[in-house]
């Protein structure tokens, strides 16, 4: 497979879709509409636009270990 057709297969996003209701969520256990756990994995096309985005810091133990 050449590399410019590869990168092509994997632009996009994954994200959860209910099968109960359709809606589509980003990293969520249950639907956050009908809390249904049925979620199906998909991937965006590549197209489109992103409205918001979000790190969120946990502090951990581990992470504050020092070698």
């Amino acid at each position: 497979m050449g590399t410019v057709q590869k990168a092509h297969e994997e632009c996009g996003l994954s994200y959860n879709r209910c099968r109960w209701c359709g809606t589509a969520s980003f990293r969520r256990l249950l639907c956050p509409v009908c809390a249904s756990s049925e979620l199906e994995p998909e991937r965006t096309t590549g197209h489109g636009v992103v409205v918001r985005t979000a790190v969120v810091h946990r502090y951990t133990e581990a992470a504050r270990n020092e070698s």
